[in-house]
């Protein structure tokens, strides 16, 4: 699950420019990706118009500062000119991560060994949006 809200400006009516910010809560892992956003609206004066969005930047986490990039397209459902909903099929490339999974007293070598889990969490996901 991922919650993200992004700020920024329409730099023509139908390119908007950003920057966000994320929680990303998978199993066992969470996560704040940070980014830069563009979305651009294909027919802006229209109630409903195709739209493309690109994100770009990174995330931190226990392993450190991965990359982190997101792809969406869908449509947008404008209600008034200041206000709109948006539904986006998205794929979000996570740079892969380790991860601790615990550690254990090895009697064997007598000290502790911690277990570490490579975790790839890209996807494709549906994304709803709401614009004002």
């Amino acid at each position: 699950m991922n919650i993200a809200t992004t700020h920024g400006f329409y730099y023509s009516p139908n390119m908007f420019i950003g920057l966000g910010l994320g929680l990303h809560i998978a199993p066992d892992n969470v996560f704040v990706p940070v980014f830069a956003s563009a979305k651009y609206i294909f027919n802006y004066t229209t109630r409903v118009s195709p739209a493309i969005q690109m994100r770009m930047g990174s995330f931190t986490n226990e392993d450190g500062v991965k990359p982190y990039c997101d792809m969406s397209m869908g449509l947008r459902f404008a209600s008034e000119r200041d206000f709109a909903f948006s539904i986006q099929l998205c794929g979000s490339y996570f740079a892969p991560f380790n991860s601790t999974r615990g550690s254990y007293w090895d009697e064997t070598s007598n000290r502790y060994v911690t277990t570490t889990e490579k975790v790839e969490l890209s996807n494709v996901g549906l994304r709803l949006g709401i614009e004002w």
